[in-house]
């Protein structure tokens, strides 16, 4: 109920406007405290913001592995691509994911 559509030429500026800066301090690997003079900001997308995304899907009977033809069908595709769009709400996608970012729940998959 907060859908809201805008043109293309405004999309950008809406976008960059809403980026949350986030600062934060690198950790050093060996120690687990943070690293002198490690501080680092970042954008971050708002919680709950909404993506829409096309997947294409592509037969892999016609390609090849390692000089194989693959036998298995489209369908298998879908069925294992969409399993593995599950596992983006726990594991994320993209960089940072260790500090929560990326995580993601697909709807109407």
């Amino acid at each position: 109920d907060r859908l809201v559509l805008v043109p293309d030429k405004l999309f950008g500026q809406v976008v960059n406007s809403n980026l949350e800066v986030r600062t934060s301090t690198a950790i050093d690997p060996f120690t687990g405290s943070s690293l002198e003079g490690a501080l680092f900001t970042y954008e971050a997308i708002p919680r709950s913001t909404v993506f829409a995304f096309s997947a294409i899907y592509k037969d892999p009977r016609n390609f090849q592995l390692g000089g194989q033809k693959l036998t298995k069908e489209v369908g298998w595709v879908v069925e294992n691509v969409e399993m593995g769009m599950k596992y983006w709400e726990f594991l994320g996608i993209g960089g940072m994911v260790t500090r929560g970012m990326g995580r993601m729940r697909v709807l109407n998959a």
